[in-house]
């Protein structure tokens, strides 16, 4: 292209001077023709070579590709001079000052998370074992797949680590190293903070007795006990276990799990498994005498 641009040059110089040459009389109307002719291919010729070198430059603008953050290469599945499909997979990039995981969550325990799904940023806590000992990250979730796993029925949660280089170590050794950062590949360990209300219990879902009573042994002098009644608030139920708060339930309490006919406040009960705990070592004791 620079090369014809300087015969273009070259060549409009000389269409001056035939032209003033030809006003003098001292040029035929053939040589002018014939400078004009050649200014003429010379200037096609180089927008030619200018749409040319324009349709490159968009064809190679589309062979470059451009991560959208900063950050290196994990790892690359193509070689120089190989041909890419759309939609290949060429290479995998990481970001350097972030980094994400993404937990698979059940839908019980989904449901504890505050505000999953109304856009808030539930804190976590990640933890990664290396080199023998725990280190703990700082993180919060950032955004919830709309979809649930086919074949688990499970959530994916993302979690983001908030500073991938401000590990603490959980134990009382330090590595020689230091802390490290947060390593891509590294099983960890995720917990999501959820509501924590005071005295909560998990019991069987069967002994929650109509949705809201707890049927409880309150041990007496003597044999047995009383039946005693008090009130719970369900909070949350997964499977087979019932968790609820109550804040009614007396020391040394035994939570009854079968059924009673008539349950009235205060009623004789026997314990009918002390009883069977009492005659086993009744028995044990009677065969280390023989």
């Amino acid at each position: 292209m620079d090369g014809t641009r300087a015969r273009l040059d070259l060549n409009q110089i000389l269409l001056e001077r035939t032209e003033k040459l030809r006003s003098s009389g001292s040029a035929s109307q053939a040589s002018l023709d014939q400078v004009r002719s050649t200014q003429q291919e010379l200037s096609a010729s180089l927008n030619s070579l200018i749409a040319a070198q324009n349709v490159a430059e968009v064809s190679l603008g589309r062979k470059i590709v451009t991560a959208p953050f900063d950050g290196a290469v994990l790892s690359k599945n193509l070689d120089i001079g190989s041909v890419v499909n759309g939609g290949q997979a060429i290479a995998e990039i990481f970001t350097e000052d972030r980094m994400e995981i993404d937990v698979p969550v059940r839908e019980a325990d989904a449901a504890l998370i505050p505000g999953l799904f109304e856009g808030a940023s539930p804190s976590a806590t990640v933890s990664v074992r290396f080199a023998g000992q725990s280190f703990e990250w700082d993180a919060e979730v950032t955004r919830v797949a709309p979809t649930l796993d086919q074949r688990t029925r499970t959530l994916t949660v993302t979690v983001e680590l908030i500073d991938i280089t401000g590990a603490r170590a959980t134990g009382s050794s330090i590595l020689a190293s230091g802390a490290p950062p947060a390593l891509i590949n590294s099983f960890a360990n995720v917990v999501i903070e959820g509501p924590q209300p005071d005295a909560t219990y998990a019991v069987p879902s069967t002994a929650l007795r109509g949705g809201s009573e707890l049927w409880l042994l309150t041990p007496s002098e003597g044999d047995g006990g009383t039946l005693k009644i008090v009130p719970a608030t369900l909070v949350h139920v997964d499977n087979e276990t019932s968790y609820v708060t109550s804040a009614l339930i007396p020391e040394g309490a035994r939570l009854i799990t079968t059924a009673l006919s008539t349950p009235q406040e205060g009623m004789k009960l026997r314990d009918v498994a002390a009883e069977r705990t009492t005659s086993t070592q009744a028995a044990n004791t009677s065969d280390d005498k023989l």
